[in-house]
């Protein structure tokens, strides 16, 4: 397993290049580069290329730290809010609904799962990452429809990769 951090580094920059790269292709550009990127560093670490969750070290508290936050912030740069209003008071309404709903099924889950009884550090963490990125897909959905027309085909592969790959995690 790679421990250098500038090897380290830039295994994980390969992996967001390839998935980038990944996500221009005919079949893989429904899944998008974030997907694909996660699957890939999941895949790598589970084949103990790459240290995992429970030997990280300094260099991944470096990237949560600092450089998530600062690329969610340039994400965000691009987020057109009058877009949202072209969604309707129907659709806005099952959005909160929704948000409530996962949002009250997380912590319902956490409390009944209690990973801090478990010696799982920062599973609060992960249950907001988690609830953060369920919420963040479906107004991805909400909006999608107003941008690109795709409300009749109904093209939801995003949402449903989502939940595909939680199951394992939370299922």
């Amino acid at each position: 397993m790679l421990t250098n951090p500038v090897y380290l580094a830039a295994i994980l920059l390969l992996l967001v290049v390839f998935s980038e790269w990944l996500s221009q292709k005919k079949y893989f550009h429904y899944l998008g580069s974030s997907l694909i990127v996660i699957l890939a560093a999941a895949l790598l670490a589970n084949l103990r290329i790459i240290p995992s969750s429970q030997n990280a070290p300094p260099l991944y508290d470096g990237i949560f730290s600092y450089i998530a936050p600062l690329a969610i912030f340039y994400l965000l740069l691009d987020v057109k809010l009058k877009d949202i209003r072209k969604a309707g008071l129907p659709m806005l309404t099952m959005f909160f609904i929704g948000s409530a709903c996962t949002v009250a099924g997380t912590l319902i889950g956490y409390h009944i799962v209690s990973p801090q009884h478990h010696n799982i550090e920062k599973a609060f963490a992960v249950a907001g990452m988690y609830t953060g990125t369920i919420l963040a897909a479906a107004l991805t959905l909400m909006l999608l429809p107003c941008s690109m027309a795709l409300l009749k085909t109904g093209l939801c592969l995003p949402q449903l990769m989502q939940q595909i790959t939680s199951l394992p995690l939370f299922g």
